[in-house]
């Protein structure tokens, strides 16, 4: 047989056996992958499991919540039960009147994060919920942006209401809440921050919504989270 045959041979050889390869090893057991940190403060306890005692991590989750959507219909965190959620601040107005850009950077995010999926069956159990930024916005500000962007359906909510729910907390750089936003100015840090909440209500990403880079990180963090439910739950 030529060096020829021999290479045409082992091509063909690969294609038929990598999958019996891969199906192999998924046998083996839970295949690892990278796993998305948790944000906020835990508590370690120890539990006793088969004689032993083990410590168990208890980590922060948001606990409840209560808003008003744009028809001032009272939203609160059972209405997003067995979803993941992704949360941040959005405004009609920009904080100085002499910005270009308003500081969420609300095109690209709309862009790579609810346009990525807003059709996606793979990603029906993900929201977004987002505060109105300004106490001045109004109900009809909230209109004007869902009919302005054509955001349809119930995947995107703007509300307004308790806004520190999500952000009163330790980030790893300190509380948003308590920090002013040193990128375009605005009171509290939070108001430029997107986080990422998995259905257990954790907070599992956190971003600069003023970045692209951190943007369009969002949906494939997502990803992730969608993986770590469907093996947890396959386990």
């Amino acid at each position: 047989m030529n060096k020829k045959k021999i290479f045409k041979f082992l091509i063909l050889a690969g294609i038929f056996l990598l999958p019996a390869f891969f199906i192999v090893i998924l046998k083996q057991g839970t295949p690892s992958f990278f796993e998305l940190p948790y944000f906020g403060e835990h508590e370690i306890l120890q539990k006793e499991i088969g004689g032993k005692m083990v410590n168990d991590t208890i980590h922060y989750k948001v606990d409840t919540f209560s808003f008003t959507d744009v028809d001032n219909n009272i939203i609160t965190e059972k209405d997003f039960e067995d979803k993941i959620l992704i949360v941040n601040f959005i405004s009609g107005k920009c904080p100085n009147d002499s910005l270009i850009v308003c500081p969420i950077n609300f095109m690209e995010f709309k862009r790579y994060v609810y346009d990525d999926f807003v059709n996606d069956i793979d990603f029906d159990d993900v929201r977004i919920l987002s505060h109105m930024v300004n106490s001045n916005d109004t109900v009809a500000d909230m209109h004007l942006m869902y009919k302005h962007h054509e955001i349809k359906g119930d995947k995107w909510v703007f509300v307004k209401g308790m806004e520190n729910a999500f952000f009163d907390m330790e980030l790893g750089k300190g509380n948003p809440w308590l920090k002013k936003d040193s990128f375009y100015g605005n009171d509290k840090e939070a108001y430029i921050i997107t986080l990422l909440l998995d259905k257990e209500r954790h907070v599992r990403g956190k971003y600069v919504t003023a970045l692209s880079p951190d943007i369009t990180r969002i949906s494939k963090e997502i990803v992730l989270l969608l993986r770590e439910e469907y093996f947890k739950k396959n386990d």
